[in-house]
């Protein structure tokens, strides 16, 4: 096995093509993938993050390590009751792979079970890896496979999988994912489009491996999809600190909700007050994330009188506040804070019953991207990468054009972006955004 990520953690299903593909520069990816070329038979120069990115990404790992854990947390008790107890995890390489890893080990903190856990590609408008799943199959039974990604952006990878599983009807395509904001994973942990902060990254959170690859000249008809390992990054690897920082935080869940069912003898008669991590960091949302970090950048930040001109409504700041950590699904059996089981708007009609498990359901999100695409002229809706994770990915491996957001003034949730955006010189304009908090438009090299 190739990568930084342990044998017992995951069985990585990919060929190693390191030293195979010489890596291309992202106007030149761009320009081939818009002239017709399929992205999956190219490779970026793999992006370096800079110091100030990496202590943007350190800042919202620790910001978002609770929140990340509940989702894992809510997912993972629904992959376990949707399987019987014995789920056989496959993600999807390379950003579900670390999320995989997390619902692993949450399953076996919390029931005692070690399940498998493989990783597999698959690629937009090629399908799945079919040597994979045979390979697979050939060790589990079919009904017990639970396919696992880190978010949803327009579901594009929802769509593939169930057209892939198509060869494969006894495998359930249900796609289960930490966040949902586009409503169409079968189980999510939330459909509110918070940051995971290992989308702020590439190969350095995900084992230092690329983005999966597809060509026949190097793939062969019983190959897996193949993948490179960046040794060179090795120094920069920080798979397992994103990892281990979110276990322990499951681990602190785990303990809070075993001490709430058995109380220990002092707190019978003098119960203490239950405190909920929510409500901790909602009082201290205002002022904790990203202080010290942001606090010698902010100065130089984008101007407030640039963004005033730009912005394209005076869109309410509050209403991602409102409703960003009060979302998650409620699940049976597991002490969540009453507010977390209700939400607001959309999401509390998800959570009228909580054995929809984030059912597939028709809503405004993806007509949220045509109405995007309409406004700015963009021809093809594949330019446009709604949801945090994906404009992030748009930032870091794609040319990008603009990236819209719900404020310019969200620093808890958008730092990371602004200061990306602040890199590369991108235009960021305010949006009113309804479903996600960020969106990124590709640049079209057809109107160059």
């Amino acid at each position: 096995m190739f990568g930084t990520f342990k044998e017992e953690d995951v069985t990585i299903l990919l060929k190693d093509i390191s030293g195979l593909v010489e890596p291309q520069s992202t106007e030149e990816r761009e320009k081939a993938i818009q002239s017709g070329r399929h992205y999956c038979e190219m490779l970026p120069i793999e992006y370096e993050p800079s110091k100030a990115y990496e202590l943007a990404f350190e800042d919202a790992l620790r910001r978002y390590s609770g929140l990340t854990a509940r989702a894992v947390a809510s997912a993972a008790q629904k992959i376990w009751r949707r399987k019987d107890g014995d789920p056989v995890i496959v993600s999807l390489a390379r950003a579900g792979t670390p999320i995989g890893i997390l619902i692993k080990r949450y399953i076996r903190l919390k029931y005692g079970a070690d399940i498998p856990h493989y990783t597999i590609s698959i690629i937009r408008g090629k399908g799945i890896d079919r040597n994979a799943v045979m390979h697979i199959l050939s060790k589990h039974q079919a009904e017990k496979i639970q396919f696992v990604d880190g978010w949803t952006g327009k579901g594009a990878i929802q769509k593939e999988l169930r057209k892939a599983m198509a060869e494969f009807p006894e495998i359930d395509p249900g796609l289960a994912v930490l966040s949902d904001p586009a409503h169409v994973a079968a189980l999510c942990g939330t459909r509110d489009d918070f940051l995971i902060a290992s989308s702020c990254l590439n190969a350095t959170v995900s084992g230092l491996l690329s983005r999966t690859f597809l060509r026949p000249d190097i793939i062969g008809e019983k190959d897996y999809h193949g993948a490179v390992f960046y040794k060179e990054l090795m120094a920069k690897d920080v798979s397992y600190h994103f990892i281990d920082t979110i276990e322990k935080e499951i681990e602190r869940l785990i303990q809070e909700e075993s001490e709430k069912s058995f109380p220990r003898e002092s707190e019978k008669s003098f119960p203490r007050e239950s405190e909920d991590p929510f409500q901790k960091n909602r009082q201290n949302s205002e002022t904790s994330f990203l202080k010290d970090s942001f606090q010698k950048r902010s100065e130089t930040s984008f101007p407030k009188e640039s963004f005033q001109k730009r912005s394209e409504t005076s869109f309410l700041k509050d209403s991602f506040q409102k409703r960003s950590e009060t979302s998650f699904l409620k699940d049976s059996g597991e002490s969540f804070p009453k507010e977390l089981s209700q939400g607001e708007s959309r999401e509390s009609k998800a959570t009228e019953n909580p054995d929809d498990d984030c059912g597939e359901w028709v809503n405004p999100a993806l007509r949220e991207v045509e109405d995007i695409a309409a406004k700015y002229g963009v021809k093809d809706i594949n330019l446009i990468k709604p949801g945090i994770g994906e404009a992030t990915r748009v930032l870091l491996r794609r040319l990008p054009w603009k990236v819209l957001v719900h404020s310019l003034d969200d620093e808890e949730h958008l730092g990371h972006l602004y200061q990306l955006a602040r890199e590369k010189g991108v235009d960021i304009s305010e949006y009113p955004l309804r479903n996600y908090r960020a969106c990124g438009i590709i640049k079209s090299l057809a109107d160059t």
